[in-house]
């Protein structure tokens, strides 16, 4: 599975609890090689998406990193929706 397949996996999963899926608030566009997406997303899909992402802990979480990466992100997106 590719990035771009995966992102519609991930919306997907998100569309039957979201009361709104057709008002966009974010947009993303994805470029893996030659295929490209163009993703519109609603409030909640973004969160989710947010939330999905500080959430990743990645290689580095065996090596002891991960937690303080994912704690650092966190942090940032929190400090952003602050303002």
């Amino acid at each position: 599975m590719d990035a771009i397949e995966a992102m519609e996996l991930f919306l997907s999963k998100i569309e039957p609890s979201d009361p709104h899926p057709d008002v966009a608030t974010a947009a993303i566009e994805m470029r893996v090689g030659r295929a490209r997406g163009s993703f519109r997303l609603s409030d909640r899909a973004a969160k989710a998406l947010v939330e999905a992402l500080a959430q990743y802990g990645g290689p580095d979480e065996h090596a002891g990193q991960g937690a303080e990466v994912r704690r650092r992100f966190a942090e940032e997106v929190r400090n952003r929706q602050l303002r």
